[in-house]
């Protein structure tokens, strides 16, 4: 029972916290509007390499070729492990003790 006393104040201060920072985004999303209302419109690129960041914007535009890799690198062995695990994780939910709410 205090194990859940425990787990119910931490949640609380998790809840707490992720209110704190969804109130910094948002300050920080006011601030922002105001400095780009404040700006100029940019000029349009003069060269077909240049990326224009006006209202034209190409979505594809967000990372240009050469940037991203084109493939993931491989994974390490420990980057395996950690895959296993995670994808065992659902079929072990399964077994294990019996708590209060399993039936007998």
């Amino acid at each position: 029972m205090e194990a859940i006393r425990a787990l119910g104040k931490v949640v609380a201060a998790g809840n707490d916290a992720l209110a704190a920072l969804r109130e910094e985004v948002r300050a920080v999303n006011r601030r922002l509007d105001q400095v780009l209302a404040g700006r100029a419109q940019p000029a349009a690129a003069s060269d077909a390499g240049e990326y224009s960041f006006g209202r034209d914007r190409d979505p594809g535009d967000a990372v240009p070729p050469g940037v991203a890799a084109a493939t993931p690198a491989p994974l390490t062995d420990t980057d395996e492990a950690v895959l296993h695990t995670l994808e065992e994780l659902p079929k072990r939910a399964g077994r294990g003790r019996r708590g209060p709410r399993a039936k007998a």
